[in-house]
């Protein structure tokens, strides 16, 4: 199911801030959950109880929803953690807006996940919440998939199985930051494979102001988000050890690369289109050119003709018998001239 932001403020529109209840149209929730230490890994599904997800306090525990959150799993977790009422509304159907933000209790996450349909650029606010030993991730977009995630856990690849929760809050963050940089080199070829043509076409100016409104979109939301890690790291969160923290400055450094190289992109996206516009420009400067040069020739000619064609009842040179070809002559003449001295100024 792909997320509709305009169907959400609908529903939302005329409520207070934090209405998750009103805002919640399932009762029931359906929870896929990997429990996982150094030694053992165990998966599992949650449908009806949560007790024993939230009992579980010696195992890391990534929990993954798909199909929304029901009011039963909500009420349990504000019971557990008190979440924010705007966080738990969030969970529901967040905007996606760029958000990482560090509580006593949880840590929260908005990511947009962006992908091309075609070349259409959609995207799928993605939601995490870190408490405890226990990682959450909701999503409304089935499509999206965490199987890398998940084979690490099952593989024992990387550090995942022998680290703390933390780490696998930084590792699910990541993923969604990679997955844009990846769809950031896939625009990288589109415009270096307009800029390699010779002309544009029209096809390729809606090419270009496509390109370049997607990158404005991915690279506001990803600005946001540079602020938001910055300060999320200031703030040194007390749910992140120092261990963690590292990687998440490494997180950071990712982001600011991605901004510059969105700000590059854009760049050269509005380039693109200036260099449409000046061709479009430069022809219409060749035809008028063409035509300026046309009328110049012809000028002379249109004074000769229109000279002798004046109603006067004497024209002494109409009397002569060779005056028609000397008219003509002089008109080749002249014709010749003028094209010999554009072509030497190069004016086509």
């Amino acid at each position: 199911m792909r997320f509709n932001p305009f169907e959400y403020k609908e529903k939302t529109s005329g409520l207070p801030p934090g209405s998750f209840r009103e805002n919640t149209t399932k009762d029931t929730t359906r929870l896929e959950a990997v429990h996982f230490n150094a030694e053992l890994v165990k998966h599992a599904t949650y449908n009806t109880s949560f007790t024993e997800l939230f009992d579980d306090k010696d195992q890391v525990v990534f929990v993954l929803s798909q199909d929304g959150l029901g009011l039963d799993f909500l009420t349990q977790l504000n019971e557990k953690i008190e979440v924010q009422s705007l966080h738990l509304e969030n969970l529901t159907a967040g905007l996606g807006k760029p958000t990482l933000v560090d509580f006593s209790s949880y840590q929260y996450a908005e990511v947009p996940f962006y992908y091309l349909e075609g070349e259409r650029l959609m995207q799928s606010p993605v939601r995490l919440m870190f408490w405890e030993n226990k990682v959450l991730v909701c999503t409304n977009d089935k499509t999206l998939s965490f199987d890398n995630i998940i084979q690490r856990i099952n593989g024992k690849k990387g550090v995942v199985r022998t680290s703390k929760a933390d780490y696998l809050f930084f590792i699910l963050v990541d993923f969604l930051i990679d997955n844009v940089t990846s769809l950031m080199n896939d625009y990288n070829i589109r415009i270096n494979q307009i800029e390699e043509q010779k002309y544009l076409s029209k096809d390729d100016f809606g090419n270009i102001l496509d390109i370049r409104r997607q990158l404005l979109r991915i690279a506001t939301d990803f600005f946001t988000f540079q602020t938001e890690i910055n300060k999320y790291i200031s703030l040194h969160p007390s749910m992140i050890s120092k261990k963690g923290l590292v990687y998440f400055e490494d997180l950071a450094h990712h982001v600011d690369a991605f901004v510059i190289k969105s700000e590059i992109l854009v760049n050269r996206s509005e380039s693109l289109k200036d260099l449409y516009v000046t061709n479009i420009s430069l022809k219409s400067n060749e035809i008028m050119q063409i035509l300026t040069v046309l009328s110049t020739v012809f000028l002379p000619i249109t004074f000769l003709t229109g000279l002798y064609g004046m109603n006067f009842e004497y024209i002494p040179e109409l009397k002569y018998k060779y005056s028609y070809f000397i008219l003509l002559s002089i008109c080749a003449g002249l014709t010749m001239i003028l094209l010999l001295y554009f072509k030497r100024k190069k004016w086509f």
